[in-house]
């Protein structure tokens, strides 16, 4: 596994009025890529960010936050998503990261004694 720091990817694209709340915007937000599960809670958990009492959820789907500002709060909730985004990617790094790399070399060790095992018993078989 090679880790990419998950970065917001372009503008906020404002999509329309929510059917809901009309007084909200429906904003998108693009990541750079489909983040890990574990990351993707740390995001939607807001870990190690404030979100104040009145910001509705953001929604994470895949590479696509949805953000439901009011016109004036468009600004803040982005911030709020690049300061998620960057205490997510420490988070991740820090908690999940070592384990994920461990578990990849582990495996890695299983396939080569597996081959080894298999190469040498075909030598082996050869001889007969």
């Amino acid at each position: 596994m090679i880790w990419k720091r998950i970065t917001r990817a372009g503008k906020p694209i404002p999509k329309g009025l929510d059917p809901r709340y009309p007084e909200l915007l429906v904003v998108q937000v693009n990541l750079s890529e489909t983040p890990p599960p574990e990351w993707q809670k740390y995001f939607l958990d807001s870990v190690n960010v404030p979100f104040t009492s009145n910001q509705r959820n953001h929604e994470l789907f895949g590479t696509e936050v949805t953000l439901y500002p009011r016109d004036h709060e468009l600004e803040a909730y982005v911030r709020n998503v690049d300061e998620r985004i960057q205490a997510s990617n420490t988070l991740y790094e820090q908690v999940n990261l070592p384990r994920v790399l461990a578990e990849e070399e582990r495996r890695k060790r299983e396939e080569a004694e597996q081959k080894r095992r298999l190469d040498e018993a075909r030598e082996r078989a050869s001889k007969l």
